[in-house]
């Protein structure tokens, strides 16, 4: 083992990672055709946003809040997750009077 000199510091072998909000609030969703879609956006189905965030430059994860629940550091979508996700829309969603529900949602990208 070599031996470390006096005085020199130890690289900080982690990435500094850092959090950019993409979105924050209250998000108008339906269900239409098998999957959540987002009227406000475009009419963009959600799961398909958050894989859209993912190929993002230096995107290594997301921070998605549903409601109450929250999933750290996502790095992949899959079946799993995106009936995990699909789980939590229902769960907080809150009916309004036109049939669309309203959900508290936050997602944030992890740059690193």
């Amino acid at each position: 083992m070599p031996r470390r000199r006096h005085g020199v510091p130890e690289p900080n072998l982690e990435p500094a990672r850092r959090r950019r909000i993409i979105v924050e609030g209250e998000e108008l969703v339906e269900w239409n055709r098998n999957a959540w879609i987002l009227p406000r956006r475009g009419g963009v189905e959600f799961l398909s946003l958050l894989d859209q965030a993912l190929d993002g430059v230096n995107v290594v994860a997301l921070d998605i809040t549903i409601g109450e629940t929250q999933l750290v550091e996502v790095h992949r979508l899959d079946k799993l997750i995106g009936q995990r996700i699909g789980s939590m829309v229902r769960r907080a969603a809150m009916e309004t009077a036109d049939g669309t529900f309203q959900v508290p949602l936050r997602i944030a990208l992890v740059i690193g």
